[in-house]
């Protein structure tokens, strides 16, 4: 029970941590993308771009919310 507990735990964090770097990437290329297309005329584009973006990255700040499910499961095992 308790190893099964620490490798989910591990596995969680992992995702947490690789999805923490997915977002700081995805922040830079956006970034990236605004300021090459702010040059040209696609401000639509971009706009719709940040949109998606922030859409997506609005439930990956509620993510660790398992994170501390598991964290409570693992510290105070059900009796």
């Amino acid at each position: 029970y308790k190893i099964h507990c620490f490798l989910s735990f591990v596995s969680l964090s992992f995702l947490s941590i690789s999805q923490l770097l997915l977002r700081f990437f995805a922040f830079h290329i956006i970034v990236f993308y605004i300021f090459i297309h702010l040059i040209s005329l696609h401000l639509i584009i971009s706009f719709v771009f940040v949109s998606l973006s922030l859409s997506i990255s609005f439930p990956l700040s509620i993510y660790p919310s398992p994170f501390y499910s598991i964290w409570l499961t693992c510290i105070h095992p059900p009796q």
